[in-house]
């Protein structure tokens, strides 16, 4: 019986291998070996745990091997539903959770990084018999894809006869494609073909392995190799230009040379002066200079201020749902400011405030916290909010999931002197730091309810408790769903629902949404809209957060923006008359109004 193609380009048409599997029915076809031959070499790169996919499958044993060894995260494809539906039948009873797809391995469509591991044994030989134009496209999508669906760290294992052309294609696409590439030869494979076949072909398995792509920028001027910069950042380290990869990059540009290492002075390290810092540098920094620069070059340093580590430790803590976590003192802009930062994430600072004297009863001068200042920006739009829905000459109340060190409790409270505020938080550990470290004040206007939040927002439903103002200002303790304020299950919904049932008519939902991913950002925005009548959002500059304003309401964008425009001018006035801030620490209104947009 003649199976093979009358031109070499058939191998790439669906309708041949169709053809090609009928006339064979369940006889088994294997390319390049089965797993007692290829074992070795699979299994030193194929983990248990690991998602596979194996690309062009055909009738082949191997995932069947595969998954009677332990193997189970296996999901096969080929271009011939034929087969696909031979295989199903022959695995359902015995290995119902091996899985098998009619696919084209140029067009899958499976979400990117899906797989840590993607095993092609000769379905790159067959999609690539030679190096025309036509043929070379259709590999430019086949790698492509593989490249999207896999993920970092993962590894496309290819077992093939390596032709020259296929060499070439191999080596111009994968190592410049920031994948690390491997050859072994398997000679048991060859072996078992020599006896059986009496072939003498050679067989390979390549392995390239997936890592993060880096810049391919070309130097435009190679000879430049003598400026080097070093910046110590001290307190700065928390700094958006300092911890995320665009405010380096803004600090590179800015700096105007050609390379740049930022070195953090950690909270264990102390020096007795700056000359000792550079001693301890010295000799790292020379590994990361440029080949060639000359040993004679002095490598210079900068710092962002004089003293060596200016940070003081008031308390450190551990929190059974948060971790370990320190309350500190540092010095920053000529001014003092205590910081709570989680030692699980110690580069973002959780609560910030600054510092000022005060006399206590006795006379004694002692350090607290200033209510006037908001440190962090994104409480100053969700202020803006507050103000925007409540009559300041009125009792009214509203609530806040997320208490932190306090400090926009504190300063709403010291704002609106009828303001009744009740803030949710799950972790008792943060309310005693808060009172301790942070100054908070309880009274009859400002109450801590130690709960979950989700449970209390649904409690207070049940009782029909209405609320001016309904703020999420939460942090997510699971960093694998891409989102850092709020935890997902606070975006559900459900729990949506129940918030909008707890406003007022004229009541504001007022989020603090941070993610760097604007897919689960525009997500969580079309959920809201579900719910909500109205939405404002103001883009923080150079930050990550986004607060977006909730009506139950439906506002015209004009007449929304000018009362917004009204609530930060109240605002001001508020806090300048409660002696909260001066006029020149008073917020920006246009550039507030520039960053909101209404939908």
């Amino acid at each position: 019986m003649n199976l093979l193609p009358k031109t070499h380009e058939e191998f790439s048409h669906a309708d041949y291998w169709n053809t090609f599997f009928k006339k064979r029915g369940k006889k088994v076809f294997e390319w390049y070996g089965e797993y007692p031959e290829l074992c070795e070499i699979l299994l030193k790169y194929i983990k248990i745990k690991d998602d596979i996919l194996i690309v062009g499958c055909g009738n082949s044993t191997l995932s069947m091997s595969l998954y009677d060894v332990g193997y189970r995260n296996i999901i096969n494809i080929d271009i011939s539903h034929i087969v696909i539906k031979q295989m199903r039948d022959i695995n359902n009873s015995t290995r119902p959770n091996l899985v098998y797809e009619h696919m084209d391995a140029t067009k899958m469509t499976y979400p990117d990084e899906k797989f840590s591991v993607i095993l092609d044994k000769g379905t790159l030989d067959a999609l690539m018999p030679d190096a025309k134009e036509t043929t070379i496209s259709t590999i430019d999508k086949y790698f492509k894809e593989i490249t999207r669906v896999l993920r970092n760290g993962g590894r496309y294992i290819c077992i093939s006869l390596l032709q020259e052309h296929i060499l070439r294609k191999l080596l111009s696409y994968f190592p410049a494609s920031g994948f690390m590439f491997r050859i072994s030869r398997c000679h048991e494979a060859e072996s078992k073909a020599r006896l059986e076949e009496g072939s003498l072909v050679p067989i390979f398995v390549i392995i390239a392995t997936k890592f993060i792509r880096l810049s391919q920028t070309v130097c435009c001027n190679e000879s430049s190799k003598i400026c080097h910069i070093v910046i110590l950042a001290l307190a700065g380290e928390m700094d958006w230009l300092f911890s995320t990869k665009e405010g380096r990059q803004q600090v590179l540009k800015s700096a105007k040379h050609d390379r740049l290492a930022i070195v953090t002075l950690r909270r264990e390290h102390k020096f007795e002066s700056w000359d000792a810092v550079k001693t301890e540098l010295q000799d790292c920094v020379r590994n990361l200079a440029p080949a060639g620069l000359s040993g004679k070059h002095d490598i210079p340093f900068l710092s962002l201020g004089s003293d060596v580590g200016a940070r003081t430790t008031c308390y450190e803590g551990k929190s059974d749902i948060s971790g370990p976590f320190v309350v500190e003192e540092v010095e920053k802009d000529g001014h003092e400011f205590r910081r709570l930062v989680f030692l699980n994430n110690p580069y973002v600072i959780q609560s910030e405030a600054r510092l000022k004297e005060a006399k206590s009863r006795r006379g004694k001068t002692k350090k607290i916290t200033d209510p006037g200042l908001l440190a962090c920006e994104h409480h100053i739009h969700m202020s803006v909010g507050v103000s925007a829905v409540i009559d300041i000459k009125e009792e009214q109340e509203i609530m806040i999931i997320g208490l932190g060190g306090g400090a926009l409790c504190m300063f709403l409270h010291h704002c609106f002197p009828k303001l009744k505020i009740t803030a949710v938080e799950i972790d008792n550990a943060m309310l005693k730091m808060a009172t301790e470290y942070f100054n908070l004040i309880l009274d009859d206007r400002m109450k801590v309810e130690i709960a979950d939040g989700i449970r209390f927002i649904k409690d207070a439903a049940a009782c029909e408790k209405k609320y001016k103002a309904i703020l999420f200002d939460i942090d997510s303790k699971d960093t694998t769903v891409g989102m850092s304020c709020p935890p997902k299950q606070f975006l559900e919904l459900s729990i949506l629902k129940t918030v909008a049932a707890c406003l007022t008519e004229d009541g504001l939902f007022i989020l603090n949404l941070v993610s760097r991913d604007r897919n689960l950002k525009q997500r969580a925005k079309d959920e809201l809209n579900s719910i909500f009548q109205s939405l404002a959002c103001y883009t923080i500059q150079d930050e990550v957060n986004e607060i977006v304003m909730c009506s139950v309401e439906k506002h015209d964008s004009k007449e929304w923006r000018n009362k917004f425009k009204l609530a930060a001018m109240s605002l001001n006035n508020q806090a300048a008359a409660r002696k909260l801030f001066s006029f020149k620490e008073a917020f920006n209104i246009p550039t507030l109004l520039e960053s909101l947009s209404i939908s």
